[in-house]
């Protein structure tokens, strides 16, 4: 400590205009540096300048070699403003310059802020000034409004001669669009056709061999909608939610093969014109044939000339093939006729039949609870044609009372049953309702009914009629005592 006293005593002496090196070396004596550092320190001139402008290597090669001390002189280098006055000395304190660095910050901020707010005000002066007419770019690029819709997809059955739903692993399922909500009816159909006419064919063939037309939720045809006076308006999707007053909406694409279409259309024409042709013992009368050999020969008031000036080509048994063939089409046709009328009353008898079960279920369906009765609770269903539905029901109920309500709403399918859609467990008639509460159940169709319980697979939810338990003796018993219990 002496000998670094001695080195700033001899530094005073002979340097004193050096004002800046004498902190320097006063600094490294606070911390104890050796006095043959601090002379190496004065030798070089390292005023607080020089420090800030030297890296590590140099402080190490002046004898610096502590990373603490190389750190504390630097950082006590920093806080003093290196240029001094005319004097010689330092003007500002580590404090005072904190306090500059906080105005001039202050002053950048408030610069900054005022120059966004001459922009704004620009801006704002700018869009003034131009015309109401004038549509700016945001307007232009405004997103066009859309509607959500839940498309299907119906194709016709030739054996069932009806339009069945196309399941997801065909191609189908249900597809949750987004369309514009001023979409006609050819760009829904050309969308649809997109979307389950993948590179234009699917399952059931190519789309270029195919009918398409577009159907509501009831599965019915759709081509204008009309309002409520009456109106018609040509389709377009926001309609279509006006229309029905829908919150969600739904549309099937219906397809149909081109050649079930043509052959039907053939048949119509060969059934319109088969009675145009008159019957075959008009040409074959007896009072009109004459014979000559085993051939016979069409007379003359038939065709109204001579039998020698005939203008018909071929033999007579080549015209007596030709009548046969023609009849044995005519009678081809009618037999078909006939087919396709015993199959148009099996089909009507079949839909009114399921019309009586859905009757015969709307009939058992229980008023909806009020929502104030304790016990009160929702189900809710997945319909194959309707979407979700809700419904309220009383706890204690069976699920027999689910499924009348969700048999009576449409007559297809004829057997269903209801699945827990997160367990996809099957869910029997005779539980509560209870038992289903908080959850959505899946509606599922069925060759057969339901069972009525997980235990008993024989005995099925009752389907709305009795065929199987007709009772043909209508006999009144009078008196039971009569009859003898058989062992």
């Amino acid at each position: 400590m002496e000998e670094n006293d001695e080195i700033m005593d001899d530094f005073q002496e002979e340097d004193v205009e050096h004002v800046g090196v004498g902190k320097v070396l006063n600094f490294l004596k606070s911390r104890n540096v050796r006095a043959s550092v601090i002379s190496r320190f004065r030798t070089e001139k390292m005023d607080p300048d020089a420090i800030c402008g030297a890296d590590d290597k140099l402080l190490e090669d002046l004898g610096l070699c502590a990373k603490g001390d190389i750190c504390a002189l630097r950082s006590y280098c920093q806080g003093w403003n290196s240029s001094s006055t005319p004097s010689g000395s330092f003007t500002q304190t580590p404090e005072s310059c904190r306090q500059e660095r906080k105005r001039k910050l202050m002053a950048i901020l408030q610069s900054g802020k005022k120059t966004r707010l001459k922009q704004n005000v620009a801006e704002t002066s700018t869009k003034s000034k131009k015309p109401n007419n004038v549509a700016t770019g945001s307007s232009v690029q405004m997103k066009e409004k859309t509607r959500r819709i839940q498309l299907g997809w119906l194709h016709y059955n030739k054996k069932e001669d009806r339009y069945i739903h196309v399941r997801a692993t065909n191609g189908g399922g249900t597809r949750n669009m987004e369309f514009p909500a001023a979409y006609t009816k050819d760009n829904v159909l050309q969308a649809a056709i997109g979307i389950f006419f993948e590179n234009g064919q699917s399952k059931f063939g190519f789309a270029n061999e195919m009918e398409f037309d577009l159907a509501n939720f009831k599965m019915e045809k759709v081509d204008v909608l009309r309002d409520n006076d009456g109106i018609e308006n040509p389709f377009t999707i926001q309609g279509y939610f006006q229309c029905y007053k829908l919150s969600k909406a739904r549309i099937y694409l219906m397809s149909k093969d081109k050649t079930i279409t043509e052959v039907t259309n053939s048949e119509t024409e060969v059934n319109a014109t088969s009675n145009d042709f008159p019957a075959w013992d008009d040409f074959f009368d007896e009072e009109n044939q004459s014979t000559v050999g085993d051939s016979p020969q069409i007379s003359s008031p038939i065709f109204n000339e001579p039998t020698s000036k005939s203008q018909l080509i071929g033999t007579s048994e080549e015209r007596a093939s030709f009548f046969t063939e023609l009849e044995g089409k005519v009678r081809r046709s009618e037999l078909a006729d006939q087919e396709k009328a015993r199959e148009n009353e099996r089909q009507k008898r079949e839909a009114e039949r399921r019309e009586e079960l859905r009757l015969s279920r709307e009939a058992r369906v229980f008023p909806e609870v009020e929502i104030d009765d304790p016990s009160h609770m929702l189900v809710n269903v997945r319909h194959i044609s309707f979407g979700i539905v809700t419904r309220s029901f009383k706890k204690e109920w069976s699920v027999s009372a689910v499924y009348d309500w969700i048999g009576s709403m449409s007559a297809q399918p004829e057997h269903f049953s209801l699945t827990c859609a997160t367990t996809k467990k099957l869910i029997f008639p005779d539980v509560k309702c209870e038992t289903v509460q908080r959850t959505t159940l899946n509606m599922s169709e069925r060759e057969i009914p339901v069972p009525l319980s997980e235990d008993e697979k024989e005995v099925f939810f009752y389907a709305g009629n009795s065929s199987h338990f007709e009772v043909t003796d209508d006999t009144v018993v009078t008196n039971t005592n009569s009859f003898e219990l058989e062992q």
